[in-house]
């Protein structure tokens, strides 16, 4: 039979082995602090992306808007794009160097 002392040193150990295996899966495993950090940085990159790529889709939808509404601004397209009518003139002037 074990001493009085013996018994709680295998306690104290088995105590350790238990707590040293529980700080090993907190940290180091596939669901643990690390990965629940790494998980936390990537929503955080993905929602300021999504934030930026809705700012996009509005810029874009608000371009399409004024397209439909404005035919000043689809001339304006056109003149950028150098396009014309037939029996328009156009003169290009070449740009300063």
């Amino acid at each position: 039979m074990l001493s009085r002392k013996a018994k709680r040193e295998i306690i104290l150990i088995v105590m350790l082995i238990a707590t040293a295996q529980l700080v090993y899966t907190l940290f180091y495993s596939n669901s643990g602090y690390r990965q629940l950090q790494t998980r936390q940085n990537e929503l955080n990159r993905l929602q300021i992306e999504n934030a930026q790529l809705l700012r996009e889709q509005q810029m874009y939808l608000e371009r399409i808007e004024r397209l439909r509404n404005n035919p000043e601004e689809i001339i304006d397209v056109a003149r950028d794009r150098q396009m014309h009518r037939p029996g328009d003139i156009i003169v290009i002037i070449p740009p300063k160097k």
